[in-house]
């Protein structure tokens, strides 16, 4: 088998191994404005974490993510209004999460 060959293979594998970013709301106190995420990617893939304001492309919040177990948590404190958070995974394990429309 030639080296490229084997190369290909090897990538092929990877992606067939490939899951889908998720994430979830884990805590949410609308007193304090504390909201916390969970974000699980392929581990060791990078991940970029954003909230934006609803209906904006006003980032209020982002971070970039690598967790060596595939699950990280964010804590973010906002101010009263409507969000949207989503995750984007990076190649080789590229996907979008759906992301979630929440309010505080």
């Amino acid at each position: 088998m030639a080296k490229a060959e084997a190369s290909e293979e090897t990538e092929a594998s990877a992606l067939a191994a490939c899951i889908n970013v998720s994430l979830t709301i884990f805590e949410q106190n609308l007193q304090t404005g504390k909201v916390v995420f969970i974000v699980k990617s392929n581990p060791g893939n990078t991940v970029k974490f954003d909230i934006t304001k609803f209906g904006t492309d006003e980032v209020v919040a982002s971070s970039y993510l690598k967790a060596t177990n595939g699950t990280s948590t964010v804590t973010e404190y906002l101010k009263p209004g409507f969000y949207y958070a989503s995750a984007y995974q990076y190649s080789p394990c590229a996907g979008n999460s759906n992301g979630i429309q929440f309010g505080m």
